[in-house]
């Protein structure tokens, strides 16, 4: 996979998806972050609590009293659209958090 930006580094059904970046992806200086995590958080209100405290950087199906404290809080935004790529992998995880580090 030496064209993609990251590479699998872990991988565990309904749990967890480590992406690495890629030491041999053809564009230099890309992909921009280190590393991707997916974890899935099947109890939705742990999401919101992970998220607000910091332990992830973008979380999907929050509660909507999670949704209107992340409105509410400085440097956080809440966006209803889902994207495909996302919308693919999430069925077969179905709650995820997400953590990228730089």
């Amino acid at each position: 996979m030496w064209h993609c930006p990251f590479t699998v580094a872990e991988y565990k059904p309904n749990e967890i998806l480590r992406l690495k970046k890629n030491p041999d992806y053809w564009q230099k200086g890309l992909p921009l972050l280190d590393e991707v995590v997916f974890r899935s958080i099947p109890d939705i209100n742990a999401r919101g609590t992970m998220l607000l405290a910091g332990d992830a950087d973008m979380a999907l199906e929050l509660t909507v009293a999670d949704r209107e404290k992340i409105k509410n809080t400085k440097g956080y935004s809440s966006k209803s659209k889902k994207a495909q790529a996302i919308t693919t992998f999430t069925s077969t995880m179905s709650s995820l958090l997400l953590t990228m580090s730089r």
